[in-house]
């Protein structure tokens, strides 16, 4: 019984506004009307325009695409990484430590951290690309690239966890 107070917090935070968005999505529910709100008289209609909804369609495609390419890339540098320190040899196994990092650090550090290696002005990377006369697009913000910026961020920190977990922590 001393979960109860926990769930009836939860069931208040999370459910009241999804329930709200539930049933507000059965309505036009546009902002410069406020009766909308109230107006069930067609409640699928919103459902019937996301199937001929170009943009939804198209980033239900990226965000499948996305979700693919990151746990794949997870998958494979993941168990690549817990058969090196698997291996037996003493330099890889001194690394095995290191797989708590990504897991240890706050989301919001992680995120400045990337941000900071796909910043074109500051970017060790991009600096070292101009260094051998090489020029890199703006990684986050070119139409080509912006998905694998994403997949390379997401699944470099994920990684170490499919390492951990595949390894062990022996």
């Amino acid at each position: 019984m001393a979960i109860a107070p926990s769930l009836l917090f939860l069931l208040l935070v999370a459910g009241l506004p999804t329930l709200f968005l539930l049933i507000t999505s059965l309505t036009p529910g546009a902002l410069v009307n406020p009766g909308s709100l109230t107006d069930f008289t067609e409640p699928l209609r919103n459902y019937k325009l996301l199937g001929s909804d170009e943009r939804f369609v198209g980033s239900l495609w990226v965000q499948a695409r996305l979700s693919v390419y990151t746990v794949v890339l997870q998958v494979l540098l993941g168990t690549g990484l817990a058969l090196l320190v698997h291996s037996g040899q003493d330099r890889w196994k001194s690394l095995r430590h290191l797989f708590v990092i990504p897991m240890v650090l706050p989301p919001i550090v992680v995120a400045v951290i990337w941000k900071l290696i796909y910043t074109p002005d500051i970017s060790p990377i991009y600096q070292a690309a101009r260094m051998l006369g090489v020029a890199l697009p703006a990684m986050t913000t070119h139409v080509d690239f912006a998905l694998w910026a994403i997949v390379i961020a997401v699944a470099i920190t994920g990684a170490a966890l499919i390492a951990f977990v595949l390894h062990g922590s022996r």
